[in-house]
């Protein structure tokens, strides 16, 4: 089974018919550990997992332990969408994952904190969903240290006490920065710079930032843009 995919509402609502609870919890975690002990295979090319907010249900550990399983067993799409009550810090293993090619972080607002030191070595899409960026110098770093990032995606997502958001690639085609929640006093107050020779495809469609910075866009062919009005 090299395509995993364990989300929490379908495993209670759908088959059972029951909502769940601390005890579907338990089975849920439960269940991951079988499939992981159960497989043999070496090569996982998709790995989901949808904890909701049930995440406080789980110690740290054990999710960290999902993603290393996933990680020795060279997954190539890694998609995770949970609800931490700190930052979440993401694993070395992940960061230096040279397997992986598909990333997408699903955090309901929590922050997200890079390691210091990491290169996604095949990483050529990347989405981050409801995450606040917070660190300036780590998220130019996150940009620029995949050599062959073709796609970033920016969805709902908040910068925190951050003054500019830089986007400076030489491989990545397609960036979309769109927030519809209207976090108008985050994108206030930080600069939005963009610099990638060969983007073709650029949307942007959020609250203005304090100013939006482009340069270098010699191959661009598309751009959508619109600007959100802060209502009182």
């Amino acid at each position: 089974m090299p395509y995993l995919n364990f989300d929490i509402n379908r495993f209670g609502c759908e088959r059972i018919r029951q909502p769940w609870d601390l005890f579907m919890a338990e089975k849920f975690k439960d269940f991951i550990n079988w499939v992981f002990i159960s497989q043999c295979t070496d090569s996982i090319v998709c790995f989901k997992v949808y904890c909701g907010n049930i995440f406080n249900f789980f110690n740290k550990e054990t999710i960290f332990r999902w993603i290393r399983v996933a990680t020795t067993r060279n997954v190539q799409e890694l998609v995770l969408s949970f609800c931490p009550a700190e930052p979440f810090e993401l694993p070395y293993c992940v960061a230096n994952c040279e397997s992986l090619r598909v990333l997408k972080l699903r955090l309901d607002g929590a922050i997200l904190k890079p390691p210091n030191h990491f290169r996604f070595y095949q990483l050529k899409l990347l989405h981050l969903l409801e995450v606040e960026l917070s660190n300036e110098h780590l998220m130019s770093c996150l940009f620029s240290r995949c050599p062959v990032l073709e796609k970033l995606i920016l969805g709902e997502c908040t910068f925190g006490t951050m003054t500019v958001l830089d986007i400076a690639s030489a491989s990545l085609v397609y960036v979309s920065l769109v927030n519809y929640v209207n976090n108008a006093e985050s994108y206030s107050n930080c600069n939005v710079k963009i610099s990638c020779p060969n983007l073709k495809v650029l949307k942007y469609g959020a609250p203005m930032a304090k100013d939006i910075i482009i340069e270098n866009l010699f191959s661009i062919e598309v751009v959508h843009s619109f600007f959100l009005i802060q209502t009182m």
